[in-house]
Parts: structure tokens; C-alpha cells; sequence
């Protein structure tokens, strides 16, 4: 089983956590954590994250395999405020994988994959009044059935 952590970075960070036990291409997959990070809990819940330090219902130690951001472009022009809390949680997150032994693959998607994924039927309850985890859910499937194709 694959553990994929698609991020939707921000002043709010959006987290959802999921295992594939199959790789061909389905959407059987089991979410095993979905979390909204506030700007004042980035750190250390972002460490946790990346280091492996979270524990499934089981006891079982998340330790991510693949970790799937939401990039951020600054396009030509585009006037940005001096603190971009998507830019700074990037940072962040590329800072605590460089420490990781083994390190996951690290996938950056652009944010219009949000919009070409949609939540499944059997998850949505999970996701009521999380937006942001809803996108790092879209990130972490999209990722899943881009890689997996059903073929």
C-alpha cells in the first residue's frame, strides 16, 4: 500500500492522507486523515507530518511515499503581498522533506487540477465545511488516477 499526502498550501493548509492498495487505475483507496493546518500550527503540524510522526486509528505510523503540493506561480506582472502564506508553506514543506531519510517523491500539481477532480460519493461526508482539505484530496487523487491509469 501507497500513502499519498496531497497539500493544499495556504494561510489555512489543507491536508487529506490517503492509502492505495491497488494500483490499477480504480478508485479503491481508503482516506485515512484529513486535516486543516491554521497559519499559527504550520510548523510543528507540518513536521508531524513529514517525519511520520502521525499515527493512524490503528496505530499505524503515516509515514507519506509520495507527497502531492499545490504549486504557486507568480506570473509576470501579477502584484503579490511582501508575505505569501502559499509560498512561505512550500517552503516549508520542501525544507522539512530535504530532512527526510528516505525522502518521498515530491509531485508539485498546478491548482487547475482541483477542478478536474471531483470528490467521490463515499468520501464527501469527510470534507463537510473543509474546503481546503477537499482540494488536497482532489490533489492526492488526481495524482492517484494520473499515475494508475485504468486500463
Amino acid at each position: 500500500m501507497t500513502l499519498i499526502v496531497g497539500i493544499d498550501p495556504g494561510g489555512t493548509t489543507g491536508v487529506c492522507i490517503i492509502k492505495e492498495p491497488t494500483s490499477d487505475g480504480s478508485d479503491d483507496f481508503q482516506v485515512v486523515g484529513v486535516h486543516q493546518i491554521p497559519w499559527e500550527d504550520r510548523l510543528p503540524s507540518l513536521l508531524a507530518l513529514m517525519s511520520g510522526s502521525l499515527v493512524d486509528g490503528n496505530g499505524e505510523r503515516l509515514l507519506p511515499e509520495i507527497v502531492v503540493v499545490e504549486n504557486f506561480h507568480v506570473r509576470p506582472g501579477q502584484a503579490i503581498e511582501p508575505s505569501v502564506p502559499s509560498v512561505r508553506i512550500i517552503g516549508i514543506i520542501e525544507a522539512f522533506w530535504s530532512l527526510q531519510n528516505p525522502r518521498p517523491l515530491l509531485v508539485f500539481q498546478d491548482p487547475v487540477v482541483i477542478g478536474r477532480t471531483q470528490i467521490l460519493e463515499q468520501h464527501k461526508a469527510l470534507f463537510k465545511g473543509l474546503i481546503h482539505a477537499g482540494d488536497a484530496y482532489r490533489h492526492a487523487r488526481y495524482y492517484h488516477l494520473t499515475t494508475h491509469p485504468p486500463f
